[in-house]
C-alpha cells in the first residue's frame, strides 16, 4: 500500500504528465521535444538545476510548481497567464484571484534562465518544465516535455471560475467537466 507521501507524488508526476500535451498556447510549429535546442541549448538544464535546488531547499515547492502549470492549463491553456501581474487596466487578474504559491520561484528560475539566453524561452515553458522537473526531485519519474508555448498577453480574473474544476469533483467528474483545451487528458 502506498504511503500518503508516495500517492503525492504520484499525483504530480501524473498531472504534470498529463498536462504537459495541453497547450492553446503553441507557437506556429506546435509544441515540441527539444523546441530549444538550437536557441537556447542549456535551457532545460538550467531549469532543471534550479528547480532541484529549490526543492532540496523546500520540498514542498515541488507541488507548488504543479499546482501553478495546473491552474494555468485549466485557465487560459499553458500560456503563464497566471504569472501576470495585475495593472492600473486589469487590476484583478488570475494571480489576485487564486492565492497560490511560488510566483517569486517562477521569477527566480526565469532570471537564471534569462542569464543563459535572454528573451528566448517563454515562461510558458519554464513553467512546465518547473513542473516536470519538480515531479522527478519529488521522487517520482522524469519525462520529455513538449515545448513551444507561447505567453500569453492577458489574465481575465473571470476565467477562473470558469476553468477550474470544483475541488470536490471526482477524478470522473473533473475529465467530463473539464473544458476543452483540457480534452487531451480525456484519450
Amino acid at each position: 500500500m502506498a504511503t500518503a507521501p508516495s500517492k503525492v507524488v504520484v499525483l504530480m508526476a501524473f498531472m504534470a504528465a498529463a498536462l504537459s500535451s495541453v497547450s492553446m498556447a503553441a507557437g506556429p510549429a506546435g509544441l515540441q521535444h527539444g523546441f530549444y535546442n538550437s536557441s537556447c541549448p542549456k535551457a532545460e538544464d538550467t531549469v532543471r538545476n534550479v528547480v532541484q535546488g529549490m526543492i532540496r531547499n523546500d520540498p514542498t515547492m515541488g507541488a507548488a510548481f504543479v499546482r501553478l502549470f495546473f491552474h494555468d492549463c485549466l485557465v487560459r491553456g499553458c500560456d503563464a497567464s497566471i504569472l501576470l501581474d495585475p495593472t492600473t487596466s486589469k487590476p484583478e487578474t488570475e494571480k489576485t484571484t487564486i492565492p497560490l504559491r511560488g510566483y517569486d520561484a517562477v521569477n527566480k528560475i526565469k532570471d537564471a534562465v534569462e542569464a543563459v539566453c535572454p528573451g528566448v524561452v517563454s515562461c510558458a515553458d519554464i513553467l512546465a518544465f518547473a513542473a516536470r522537473d519538480s515531479t522527478c526531485a519529488s521522487g517520482g519519474f522524469t519525462f520529455h516535455m513538449p515545448s513551444g508555448r507561447l505567453d500569453g498577453f492577458q489574465s481575465i480574473a473571470d476565467e477562473v471560475f470558469q476553468g477550474i474544476p470544483s475541488p470536490r469533483f471526482s477524478s470522473k467528474n473533473f475529465l467530463i467537466a473539464s473544458p476543452p483545451r483540457a480534452s487531451t487528458l480525456r484519450t
